[in-house]
């Protein structure tokens, strides 16, 4: 029980919600600046954001106290640039190489 209500506390679930968006993000940063799948800059953007939300808030203290849930708002809109990128025409993309070309 005391577990569960550990859980359900809020700033152990701002903690965990923090946590799993700056490893979401270093993984995809990694992933784009291995590959070529999107833009480089999308994937440094990943890392800042990332390294952002690792900011400990209780740390800050007084109004900055939940600044680490801001890189998690920036990482809805870096999914939507995301999401932006990988629909556009590859032809709007230079150095991408697409399968089947030389």
């Amino acid at each position: 029980m005391q577990a569960l209500n550990a859980l359900a506390d809020g700033p152990v679930f701002l903690f965990l919600l923090t946590i799993g968006a700056s490893a979401f993000l270093f993984g995809a940063g990694a992933g784009m600046l291995a590959t070529s799948v999107c833009s480089n800059r999308l994937g440094w953007l990943a890392y800042v954001i990332a390294a952002g939300s690792l900011i400990p808030s209780h740390v800050l203290g007084g109004a900055l106290d939940h600044i680490g849930i801001v890189p998690v708002a920036g990482l809805g809109f870096w999914m939507v640039a995301v999401g932006v990128a990988l629909v556009r025409p590859a032809a709007a993309m230079p150095g991408l190489v697409t399968p089947g070309t030389t």
